[in-house]
């Protein structure tokens, strides 16, 4: 059996280089006693810790195995099987793949896990506590994510299909046709968690006097202003001209207005506006048939791409992620995730699992866009053919950026629809305690 050991152990240590880490040992404990009947300890790998598999969870009822030829390291509790491989920085359950801080680690012929796999995977509270790693008992906690029928549910296609975050949480996610139902919802408490428009973003924060902040910006693209209308090539060509918006007062229409103004036009006397559209497939259905009155609209992903399949003459006029860059220097962020502070407070594991998930949830968008394509035309909650997603997935921008790194370029976006109209974000520019820092348990 030794030597069975001393081959597995040579076999993992030769997968990846032995991670330099800080080999000061973190005491593990459950229920403020030992964990085992020897010592088990944590290592610490930048701002979080690292835990010893096999020793934590058979402590904690598991059996652990090993496949030498596949690498691969299975943990059974109960009926659920999950299975992790060294170097990689996610693990599997059920068919679904979770993602962790860091990958699988070797570590003095030991394999090692984030700690807060441990919550995930056994269901147990995990917390920092007096230098030493506490495992308690805990009971899944629910936690409700709302977001919307469109480019938002788009990029959340895959944690929407797996609705799942680990055993200490029980996710629901509401699925709604505008922006406009969230905010009374998150303020009745009815969602903890959601993605909403950044100005949007801003309202909540404001009119729940700082109980509503952000945690991230995600969506970094998904504006065109397109035409059918081949003579139409400059912003001086849109004068006098009907500009077709769904959303009155939503982001397509404020951000439309701020770069007419960037370019020395006056929005409100140098054209005119049509709004009255249930949802945004109206309007393309409009476009598509020519049947607005100048060809010209505003339009998000996938819309664009509906459009663009559907009328031959449609293109696009300007990608308003690009003009907005030409005139105001930083990014567009269109879409942000908000939280309850309330909520955050008393879970941020929770949280934090969250955001791992969706910030590997966008990368896996990224590079799977047909892969995505075909799982949100299964899904009845999204109302898109696979070829309109694979199609739409490029022209976005998915990208995951903390509240903290975002900071510059949300704070500057919304300071532009300030200066426009200070009601498009709430009435005043939030402070900076809008821009929430995710407490770390671990």
């Amino acid at each position: 059996m030794k030597a069975v050991r001393k081959t597995l152990a040579l076999s993992l240590t030769g997968i990846m280089l032995v991670s330099q880490l800080s080999f000061a040992g973190v005491a593990i404990q459950k229920d403020n006693k030992p964990l085992g009947t020897t010592a088990v300890e944590a290592v610490k790998k930048d701002d979080h810790l690292m835990v010893p598999l096999k020793e934590v969870f058979t402590s904690l009822g598991a059996t652990v195995s090993y496949d030498v030829k596949t690498r691969k390291i299975t943990v059974k509790k109960g009926s659920k099987t999950f299975e992790f491989l060294a170097g990689k920085n996610t693990f599997k359950t059920g068919g679904k793949t979770l993602s962790m801080a860091s990958a699988t680690d070797i570590i003095k012929n030991r394999a090692y896990v984030p700690a807060h796999v441990v919550g995930q995977v056994m269901g147990t509270e995990v917390s920092y506590q007096n230098g030493k790693l506490q495992l308690g008992k805990a009971e899944a906690t629910a936690v409700k994510v709302g977001t919307i029928n469109g480019p938002t549910g788009i990029a959340m296609a895959k944690m929407i299909d797996d609705s799942y975050l680990g055993e200490n949480a029980k996710v629901s996610y509401d699925m709604e046709a505008n922006a406009q139902l969230l905010p009374a919802k998150l303020l009745k408490k009815e969602l903890d968690i959601a993605l909403v428009p950044t100005n949007m973003a801003a309202i909540l924060y404001n009119k729940s006097k700082g109980d509503v902040v952000l945690l991230s910006s995600d969506i970094w693209g998904l504006l065109s202003v397109v035409t059918t209308d081949p003579k139409i090539k400059t912003w001086n060509d849109l004068k006098g001209k009907q500009i077709d918006i769904f959303g009155q007062g939503a982001t397509p229409e404020i951000a439309f207005k701020a770069l007419v103004e960037d370019n020395k036009m006056d929005p409100k006397k140098d054209m005119t506006y049509k709004m009255a559209y249930d949802t945004p497939a109206t309007l393309v259905a409009a476009m598509a048939s020519d049947n607005t009155k100048d060809g010209v609209a505003v339009l998000a992903e996938p819309f664009t791409s509906m459009l663009l399949a559907k009328n031959k003459n449609a293109r696009v006029l300007f990608d308003v992620q690009t003009e907005w860059k030409k005139g105001f220097s930083l990014g567009f962020p269109m879409s942000s995730i908000v939280v309850r502070k309330e909520f955050l407070n008393e879970h941020p594991e929770l949280v934090q699992a969250f955001l791992r998930e969706f910030a590997y949830n966008l990368n896996y968008a990224n590079a799977n866009p047909s892969e995505v394509g075909k799982l949100v035309e299964k899904m009845p909650e999204l109302t898109f053919t696979a070829q309109i997603v694979t199609a739409s997935i490029p022209r976005s921008d998915f990208r995951y950026e903390s509240a903290d790194s975002a900071k510059a370029a949300v704070a500057k976006y919304l300071k532009v629809l300030y200066d426009y109209d200070p009601q498009t974000i709430g009435g005043k520019l939030p402070t900076d305690d809008f821009y929430a820092k995710v407490p770390m348990n671990y």
